[in-house]
């Protein structure tokens, strides 16, 4: 798994929340942090927001 350059300001989300973000607004780049323990739920894979995809213009 590549290093992902994070900031502070970086939206951090559990798998259900960017199978949500896929099925509702496509084209968010995400990618997995993996495994987290998180307090109450146990062990989660967890995902960084990159952003959106570049959505080209071709229209004149």
């Amino acid at each position: 798994m590549a290093a992902v350059n994070v900031t502070a300001a970086s939206v951090h989300m559990s798998s259900d929340a960017r199978e949500l973000l896929n099925q509702t607004y496509p084209g968010y780049n995400t990618e997995c942090r993996g495994e987290v323990i998180i307090k109450g739920k146990g062990v989660m894979e967890t995902y960084w927001l990159l952003g959106r995809d570049q959505i080209q213009n071709n229209s004149a």
